[in-house]
Order: structure tokens, then C-alpha cells, then sequence
């Protein structure tokens, strides 16, 4: 009895550490959201309200700044993010002339050590626009104004704010007073400190032709727009999709030999488990997602996923797990994590485990989902939080769903006839396809030091290797596990063996150039960034975007930009299996191509990646930029699955091509 109250005793404790906890975490939450900010206030007005198709107007944009911080004029250089509108040819009117501007104070910068100019406490900018012809009734447009706000010691990230704008638009012939629009500032304050001459700037143009907004960002646009119910399915949608690409694939096996090692009472199937993984999975992408991305930035998720300690943390556990395969014991979480518990405490043990490794999953993948989640991210980093919450979940349930079926997978496998001897060889089969997914952790720990020690030989050496011993085990030359007695090699153990032994001689033949198709996406880069410069192939891949300008204005070319990374999975993917395609090498020698990493937090890296979300606006990997020398941006890119489908590649290449002969002509 005495036994029985103090296993009541550590249950009651154990639930009441998790509740606590999650108050915790709930708690941080709301504090963090409080924390949260708007420095700089947008809203927009239409000048005039008798207005009919084909005269002009002007779209008032104010800004209200918070006291002590500022934002940048519209002719900022390189360095903060100057304030800028678009607005695309979907709207029912377009640009006609320049932005009237108040003057900007000028000032050197601290944050950036630069003469900048830029606006305070309150300004208001008049865009001319003109109604397009046909347009009539009423009408609801959305205009975009980039800005970054700043202090004299910090800046909040960049925002992108779509304003709505609703009018009336009457009937009638356009009136021949109201074909030319106002040059005049609009009336204000001048800014403290500036000079007398106000300022006019060029609107910043979209594509001249429907392509520079990212196409699947157009997608998720319509999406929002089909109302609630569409969206969520096309979220849905999106995340069984995201089941192909190269991230998921490792964690089939960690699934698997995790839950083959887990039992439940009366040998039923683990539910709760099961349950608890999948919810670790959607909770992971939709909590973590939303809240890392609104107080770090749109980056701020995929930072974590290339952070150094997480890499090292995540080669641990896989290690972990294949020894725990290899010599047929448990892996234990950390004491303090999960304990041993008994009695009824063994429940809350059997969801604190799962969740860890939902959570480890999600990590794993966050670098290489479909662009979905980084457009959502990207919503939320502006400040928009219901759709990319309600987006994250649907994307995450997809996601998770299949791996729910797959934790229960090996509790019902273990039930058949026999099981025993061949769970065994199907759990030491698995250590091996662990230690080969830990090398691409390892991989990337390497790259991040930068040491050079996991270079791609040396990478598919150690692959062969593991390959060859693995085939080995399954030929019976070696025992692992529990196996006791004489193992009795079947037919099937002897087709994985031989199937296993033939992956180490692709892996030895990748050595000399032979393409492992899919598995490819799991290797470093090639040559090693920073340690090598050398150029194969047909096309020749610049590393510096002022070298590619100044190399397009002399040929007369466009430039196409791989914004990429050196962790990123699905940027090997499509370098190593679409960019050589012969049709695709056609087309990218039309272009002056240049690869930009973006992902590593050396100086040079984190210029590119401020270029790749001034030209993007999105900020996962990889996305494909193709701009004129001039930095207009004619086409954005991002590949969704199936990642080598050449098809939607060579599509994004021709539009943007057939934009630059209408620029050539304006």
C-alpha cells in the first residue's frame, strides 16, 4: 500500500510539473506579445473623393513614429531599409509620376555608420496614381509600404505593411482638369532639423508584366482571399506536399526504432504517444513558428534550425538512438526531462518523451518545408497573426498526420507471428540509418566552424562506409542487438543487404561525379564555401552581386540570383538535380548567374540575406531572384514540390526574360 500511495504520489507531482510548465510557457507568451511594438504607424487616404476612370489622384501616406526613433527617406543607401511603396498591376489604378516627399533630416547614422536621411515623429507622402480606365463602383485596393524604424542604439526588424484603401469610383468621361496630377507636398510640419528643399522620388515599381511577385506567394494570396475555409485547405494541401520533401525522410526511421522501443500496459498500442508526437509536431510549427518569428523576425526560426548547439544537440540524440538500437537498450531522455517513472506517473512519461521528439522533428524540418511556411512566417513577421496561425496549424496537421499512423507502425508489426528475430534486424538496421542522418548534422556543425573537416568526399566516404558495414550485419557476418543463437538469413535480409551494399558503391561512385538523385540534397556544398572557388560546368556561378551588375550591364543580360545556404537541404536538391538539366543550363546562360549564402552569420553572408529579402521579401531557402542591373525586380521564384520538376523552373526563367524586353521597350 505504501508502495502504491508513493507511485500515486510521483504521478500527481510529475502532472503537476507539466501543468506548471505550460503555464509557464503560456505566460512568456503573453508577456512576449505585450512586449511587442509598433514603431511606425501607417495609414492611407485618397486625396480626392470625386474621382472617375481615367483622371488621377493622389494616396496620402501617413506615418505617426514613435518619440526617439525614426525611419528612412525613399533614397537611403545600402545599409537600413529605405521606405518604399508598391503596389501591383491587380490594383484599379497605377503609378503616374513621382512620390511627394517632405524633406528628411539628415544625420549620421550610428547603427549603420552612414550619412542617411530620415523622417520623425510624423510625415505624410502623396503617390499619384491614376484610375485605370473601365473602373467603376466601389473599390477596395491594397498598396504595400516598406520601412525599418530605428533609434540611435537599435532597429526593429523590417516591415511590409499592405494597407487597404476603399473608394468610390463614379461614372462618366475622365475630366480634362483632373488628367494631370498634383506635384505639391502635402501639408505638414516640416521635420526638425531639415533643409528647406523637399524631396520627390520614383515609385518603386513591381513587375512591368504580372511575374515579380513570387508566384507561390501569389498562390497563398488567392488562397486568403477564397475566404477562411479555402485557405485552410489549401494549407492542408500544402503540408502533405511538404511530406516529399528531402528533411522528411530521416525521420521515417527515427519514428520507427523511437516506438518499436516503447511499451504500454497490456502490450496495447501506444495512443497516447502516437497522439503526443503528432501534437509535439503541430504545436512546434504553429506555437513556435508564429511567436519565434514575431519577436526575432522572419528569420528568426530558420536561425534556430542552423544554430550551432541545436546541430550539435540533434547529431547527439540520433547517435543516441543508434546505440540504443545497437545494444538493444532504452534511450533515456536527460535527468530532469523524463525520469523513470512507475505506476501511474508512467503515463505522463509516456507524452513528455513523444513531445521532445516532436519537437526534434520539427527542428529537422523547418530549413526544408515548402515555401508555405516561410510566406506565413513572413505575414506574421509584418504583424499579421490569424492566418499564419490558422495556416500553420492546417500546413502542421497534414504534416503530422502520417507520422501519427507510423508510431503505432511497429507496435502492430511487433504483433505478427515471429516477430522478435526480425524486429530485432529491422531496429539495427534503423541504428545505421541514424548514424547516416547524424553525419548531415554533423555536416552542418562543420560548416558552421567552418573547419572543413566534412568536406563532400569525405562525407560520402563515411556514407560508403556505414553502407558497407550495415550490409555486412544483414549478411550475418556480425551480431547487434538481442540477437541470440545463429540468425537465419532470409531471402529478405539477404535483397536488403545486397540493395544496401549497392547504395555504399553509389555512394563511392558519387566520388567521380554520379548524381544519388534525392540523397544528393543531404550532402555539403560543392566546392566547400569559403574554402574553394573552383567553377565546373556550363554555367558559371559569380559570388558577388556588384561583380554580376557590373558583368549584366556589359552584357546586356538579366541577372538571376540563388539565394542559398549552405544548410539548406532543398537548395542541394535543385543545384544538384535541376540547375545541371540540359533545358535548364540553356536557359541560366541567358542570364549572369550569381550564388549568394545567406545563412551563416558572417558579415558577408548577412548583406546577402538583407539583398535577399529586399529583392524577395521572403526569408527560407532557397528563392531565386532574377533582376536587371538596374536592382528591378522582374521575377521571384520559389521551387514547391515535386523540388525537381525542371517544368516550373524553366517557366519562371522565360517570364522573367519576356519581362525584359517590355522594360526594354518602356
Amino acid at each position: 500500500m505504501g508502495t502504491n500511495l508513493l507511485r500515486s504520489y510521483e504521478g500527481r507531482m510529475v502532472k503537476s510539473r507539466i501543468i506548471l510548465a505550460l503555464v509557464a510557457l503560456l505566460a512568456t507568451v503573453g508577456i512576449s506579445f505585450a512586449q511587442m511594438k509598433e514603431y511606425a504607424k501607417w495609414s492611407v487616404s485618397l486625396e480626392s473623393s470625386d474621382i472617375r476612370a481615367g483622371e488621377t489622384t493622389r494616396i496620402l501616406a501617413k506615418v505617426q513614429i514613435e518619440p526617439g526613433w525614426h525611419i528612412y527617406s525613399f533614397d537611403t543607401p545600402d545599409g537600413p531599409l529605405p521606405t518604399s511603396v508598391e503596389i501591383d498591376e491587380k490594383q484599379p489604378f497605377e503609378f503616374v509620376g513621382k512620390i511627394a516627399a517632405p524633406a528628411p533630416v539628415r544625420h549620421h547614422d550610428p547603427n549603420f555608420d552612414m550619412e542617411v536621411g530620415w523622417y520623425s515623429k510624423e510625415a505624410i507622402f502623396a503617390i499619384p496614381v491614376k484610375i485605370k480606365d473601365g473602373v467603376s463602383g466601389k473599390q477596395t485596393a491594397t498598396i504595400t509600404i516598406a520601412s525599418q524604424a530605428c533609434n540611435d542604439s537599435m532597429c526593429d526588424r523590417p516591415q511590409f505593411k499592405e494597407l487597404k484603401l476603399t473608394f468610390d469610383v463614379a461614372g462618366g468621361e475622365a475630366r480634362a482638369d483632373k488628367l494631370v496630377a498634383a506635384t505639391d507636398i502635402p501639408k505638414q510640419d516640416p521635420q526638425e532639423g531639415a533643409g528647406k528643399d523637399s524631396g520627390t522620388t520614383e515609385p518603386k515599381k513591381e513587375t512591368p508584366a504580372a511575374g515579380a511577385v513570387d508566384d507561390f506567394s501569389q498562390q497563398v494570396s488567392d488562397a486568403k482571399a477564397s475566404g477562411l475555409f479555402g485557405f485552410i485547405w489549401f494549407a492542408f494541401s500544402m503540408g502533405l506536399l511538404a511530406l516529399l520533401t528531402p528533411c522528411v525522410y530521416p525521420m521515417i526511421p527515427i519514428t520507427v526504432s523511437f516506438f518499436s522501443k516503447k511499451k504500454t500496459e497490456n502490450d496495447k498500442p501506444n495512443y497516447t504517444g502516437a497522439f503526443a508526437y503528432s501534437f509535439g509536431i503541430v504545436a512546434t510549427f504553429t506555437a513556435l513558428g508564429i511567436i519565434v518569428t514575431a519577436l526575432v523576425g522572419a528569420n528568426g526560426v530558420n536561425s534556430i534550425a542552423t544554430n550551432l548547439w541545436v546541430n550539435i544537440a540533434l547529431a547527439g540524440i540520433f547517435l543516441a538512438l543508434a546505440w540504443g538500437l545497437f545494444t538493444g537498450k532504452e534511450f533515456a531522455m536527460p535527468a530532469g526531462v523524463v525520469t523513470k517513472l512507475s505506476g501511474k506517473s508512467r503515463t505522463a512519461g509516456n507524452i513528455v518523451g513523444p513531445l521532445l521528439m516532436g519537437f526534434v522533428f520539427t527542428l529537422t524540418s523547418f530549413t526544408c518545408t515548402v515555401p508555405f511556411v516561410g510566406t506565413l512566417l513572413g505575414a506574421a513577421s509584418g504583424g499579421d497573426y490569424l492566418y499564419p496561425a490558422i495556416g500553420m496549424l492546417a500546413f502542421s496537421t497534414a504534416f503530422a498526420t502520417p507520422f501519427f499512423l507510423l508510431a503505432l507502425f511497429p507496435q502492430f508489426m511487433s504483433k505478427l507471428p515471429r516477430s522478435g528475430a526480425w524486429m530485432n534486424t529491422v531496429k539495427v538496421f534503423m541504428g545505421f540509418l541514424e548514424i547516416a542522418a547524424a553525419l548531415k548534422f554533423l555536416s552542418n556543425v562543420d560548416l558552421y566552424l567552418e573547419w572543413g573537416l566534412l568536406s563532400r568526399p569525405v562525407f560520402l566516404s563515411l556514407w560508403a562506409t556505414t553502407c558497407i558495414i550495415a550490409s555486412l550485419y544483414l549478411f550475418g557476418a556480425f551480431k547487434l542487438g538481442k540477437e541470440e543463437g545463429t540468425p537465419k538469413i532470409g531471402w529478405l535480409r539477404r535483397g536488403f543487404a545486397v540493395a544496401t551494399l549497392i547504395g555504399g558503391y553509389y555512394c563511392l561512385a558519387a566520388l567521380d561525379g554520379k548524381s544519388l538523385g534525392t540523397f544528393t540534397a543531404y550532402l555539403p556544398p560543392d566546392p566547400y564555401p569559403g574554402r574553394d572557388s573552383k567553377q565546373t560546368g556550363p554555367v558559371v556561378w559569380l559570388d558577388d552581386f556588384e561583380e554580376a551588375k557590373k558583368l549584366a550591364k556589359e552584357q546586356n543580360k538579366l541577372i538571376f540570383i540563388d539565394f542559398t545556404g549552405v544548410y539548406c537541404t532543398n537548395c542541394r536538391l535543385i543545384e544538384e538535380n535541376v540547375f545541371p538539366k540540359p533545358e535548364v543550363v540553356a536557359e541560366l546562360q541567358k542570364f549572369v548567374t550569381v550564388k549568394l549564402y545567406t545563412d551563416r552569420r558572417n558579415p558577408v553572408d548577412q548583406a546577402n540575406f538583407k539583398l535577399q529579402q529586399k529583392f524577395t521579401k521572403v526569408s527560407t531557402l532557397p528563392v531565386y531572384a532574377m533582376v536587371t542591373p538596374e536592382e528591378e525586380v522582374l521575377k521571384v521564384h520559389q521551387q514547391v514540390p515535386p523540388l525537381e520538376d525542371a517544368k516550373q523552373f524553366i517557366g519562371a526563367l522565360t517570364t522573367a526574360l519576356e519581362s525584359k524586353s517590355r522594360v526594354a521597350a518602356r
